[in-house]
């Protein structure tokens, strides 16, 4: 009891003297002799307190402890070990030491929690093109505290049939935001680990990254992204459908990106269904040909294989390009089209195949 209230003690004097949040983590780290990771949730900040032989958190039953300010999850500690390995007073001085960050922290974290909006609207503003000038830029980057690079991407991830699932859960609507905002908050602490640097905006069912696209987001955005998409299915039953946009070097290009990312998902769902990822470079065809075709728009060189249809039809007295059409209506699936045209699926198959020959183009 002695030592507990020692620690207690010596957290609460290091916060009075003006010790900073480093010097209350690394106090922790010697007087409990194990290692975790602190998160601030407000910044997106990760710092790893862990001792020299110790990599990484071994994530399997890790103990964590919440930091809460009000209503809203600010922070949190993900110790190396389970809860049953902490003693009550071990446990006691993590919670003395969140007491502490949280005192020393509360006008800074109640401020940051109302320019969280801000931050966000910033964010989408950028993904939707409503900055102005160069100078604007500058200025909002450098009162949010950021440094958005130039080189960047704009990631989605969109919950599937979230509204729908809402509403047959008849009242449980507050119980479905929670384990809302449990995924999300996964989705950046998964970002965090995996040593992303990104800034994001959160809407209803879907949330937007705009990740600062340099060697860890090329070296670890496949996997990172595969694994929070099943922790999403296997622990809360919600998939997503992400999009990726390409990748641009000026920050005024990243509403092309953000763009990619939408029509990413739009086509991607369409065509092949819930709960995967898909790169926009890997649907550009299919979402080119979708809007020219829907509007008979067929100049241009990336047009000229739909054109090779209309003239194999005129000369042949065929109907390719009105069966092409309705392939496109049925979202690129055979079976859709070929029971919205009262036909057999080989049917169907076949004109899939004659029309890629006569437009040199594997669909």
């Amino acid at each position: 009891m002695i030592a507990e209230k020692n620690m207690i003690a010596e957290f609460v004097e290091l916060g009075i003297n003006g010790h900073n949040e480093d010097d209350i983590l690394d106090y922790m780290l010697e007087v409990l002799g194990h290692g975790f990771v602190y998160y601030n949730y407000v910044n997106n900040v990760k710092k790893s307190k862990l001792r020299r032989k110790e990599r990484r958190i071994a994530k399997k039953n890790a103990y964590e402890y919440e930091i809460r300010f009000k209503n809203d999850l600010v922070g949190k500690f993900v110790f190396n070990l389970p809860e049953k390995a902490l003693s009550e007073e071990e446990k006691e001085a993590v919670k003395s030491a969140g007491n502490v960050i949280l005192l020393m922290n509360k006008e800074k974290i109640s401020v940051e929690i109302e320019e969280k909006d801000l931050k966000q609207e910033f964010v989408l503003d950028i993904c939707t093109g409503n900055l102005k000038t160069r100078e604007e830029f500058n200025i909002r980057n450098r009162l949010n505290g950021w440094d958005i690079k130039e080189h960047a991407a704009v990631v989605i991830f969109d919950l599937d049939e979230f509204k729908k699932k809402t509403v047959d859960l008849d009242g449980n609507g507050k119980e479905v935001e929670i384990v809302k905002e449990k995924m999300f908050r996964g989705l950046k602490k998964a970002f965090l680990d995996a040593d992303l640097i990104f800034y994001n905006y959160q809407n209803s069912d879907s949330i937007i990254f705009l990740f600062e696209a340099n060697a860890a987001y090329k070296k670890n955005r496949e996997a990172v992204f595969s694994k929070v998409m099943k922790t999403s299915e296997t622990e809360y039953g919600f998939t997503y459908t992400v999009g990726l946009g390409r990748t641009v070097d000026n920050i005024f290009d990243v509403p092309v990106s953000y763009k990619e990312a939408r029509e990413a998902i739009r086509v991607g769902r369409g065509m092949l269904g819930l709960g995967l990822i898909h790169e926009y470079k890997d649907l550009e065809l299919f979402s080119v040909l979708n809007k020219a075709v829907s509007k008979d728009m067929l100049t241009g060189e990336l047009m000229s294989p739909i054109r090779r249809i209309i003239d194999y039809d005129g000369k042949n007295e065929t109907e390719y390009y009105a069966f092409l059409k309705e392939l496109i209506n049925a979202n690129w699936s055979l079976t859709k089209a070929s029971e919205n045209n009262y036909i057999h699926y080989n049917t169907a198959k076949y004109r899939l195949k004659k029309m890629e020959e006569i437009m040199e183009l594997q669909i």
